[in-house]
């Protein structure tokens, strides 16, 4: 099987259904050469705790007459953040006091 056949196959079996379009977009735009670089964030499904996690991918490529030579990539665990932004975020534009939308997000001010 092709190297870029296979690392596809892997990103179909592991990605969020609803992050797969993006993450194969940016991968397939890599592998072609367009860039010798990416970074890109989406889900995976972690089968340790048996939930998607948030993560953030970068890879990396050495190009020789428009080929790639040599690529290696890092994951790094984002869950955290994501989670921290989602608090920032309803806190920023949600009232817990009045339980709505806060008036900064409906326009008001």
């Amino acid at each position: 099987i092709d190297a870029k056949e296979n690392k596809k196959e892997e990103v179909k079996e592991i990605v969020h259904p609803e992050d797969l379009d993006m993450a194969l977009k940016t991968l397939n735009s890599f592998l072609k050469g367009d860039s010798d670089n990416y970074i890109n964030c989406y889900r995976i499904f972690n089968e340790k705790v048996n939930e998607y996690i948030w993560i953030e991918s970068k890879g990396f490529a050495k190009i020789l007459n428009k080929k790639i030579v040599c690529m290696y990539g890092v994951h790094k665990n984002i869950n955290e953040k994501i989670e921290i932004d989602k608090k920032l975020n309803m806190l920023a534009y949600y009232d817990k006091f009045y339980n709505t939308k806060n008036r900064i997000y409906r326009g008001v001010c």
